[in-house]
């Protein structure tokens, strides 16, 4: 019975094979469409982790505290190097 349902499947794609192409091409105008309408996300951390999570509470009253204001930060490299003897780098 799959058997011979598949048999007749493949034997119509092959007859009608710009048929299927076409039908093809629909499906992936549509479906990019549909992707591109309904779905989106968004990189803001803030915004994809729940704030009534207990967690996120605590983070919010330690963040705060250990943060360096701007005029402190000296950027992502503000480590010095270390030489191989334990010394710091000139």
């Amino acid at each position: 019975m799959l058997k011979s349902l598949v048999v007749r499947i493949v034997g119509f794609s092959a007859r009608h094979n710009w048929l299927m192409t076409i039908a093809g091409v629909v499906l992936m105008v549509l479906s990019a469409t549909y992707d591109v309408v309904h779905f989106s996300i968004t990189t803001d951390v803030e915004a994809l982790i729940s704030q009534s999570l207990l967690g996120r509470a605590r983070w919010r009253i330690f963040c705060p505290t250990y943060r360096k204001k701007k005029s402190e930060s000296k950027g992502p490299l503000s480590w010095r190097p270390i030489s191989f003897l334990g010394a710091h780098a000139p």
